[in-house]
């Protein structure tokens, strides 16, 4: 028997595409406001990578330069 193995996700709402988590859980991982990293990690049991990565994306949008229009 032939397998493919190839990984397929399914397109959802509350989800964006690409990630691994739902946007509920990327507004959860902002309690990093009011605590460290490596305590939002422990606290709901996934890496420092991940909570970091989280921050990271969520601050680049944020703060990213406005697009001027020409």
């Amino acid at each position: 028997m032939h397998r493919c193995q190839a990984v397929r996700q399914v397109k959802i709402q509350f989800a964006d595409e690409h990630k691994r988590y739902t946007r509920s859980f990327e507004r959860l991982v902002w309690i990093s406001r009011h605590m460290t990293i490596q305590a939002v990690a422990r606290h709901l049991g996934v890496s420092w990578d991940l909570v970091k990565g989280i921050q990271k994306d969520n601050l680049n949008k944020r703060y990213r330069l406005p697009k001027w229009p020409r």
